[in-house]
């Protein structure tokens, strides 16, 4: 089943993925749209389907307190990293994700 309802763009952004149980990876989204991401990560932990994960983005390499944040829900993972569905079918994370991107 496709699950990608929006165009995918693909970025190279440095972010820090976090799971119930407290844990956080360090990862990078390589593929991003409205809808949802695909994140690649070095750890060998895997994410379980319909999961839910927190996204942290930060906006200045500088300043590494300011940042954006959304949950996703896994759909696929694999050993290089996961696809995930933004839970927040808002679009101010991507849309501030894109600007952020764009002026770097």
């Amino acid at each position: 089943m496709n699950h990608r309802c929006c165009r995918r763009e693909s970025v190279d952004i440095s972010m820090r993925l976090h799971v119930a149980d407290s844990q956080s990876h360090a990862a990078r989204i390589t593929n991003l749209s409205h809808g949802g991401a695909y994140i690649e990560i070095d750890s060998p932990h895997r994410f379980p389907v319909d999961g839910i994960v927190r996204l942290e983005v930060p906006l200045h390499k500088a300043d590494e307190s300011t940042s954006i944040n959304t949950q996703g829900l896994v759909i696929h993972n694999d050993t290089n990293g996961l696809g995930l569905m933004f839970v927040d079918e808002s679009t101010g994370f991507v849309q501030t994700l894109c600007k952020h991107c764009h002026t770097d």
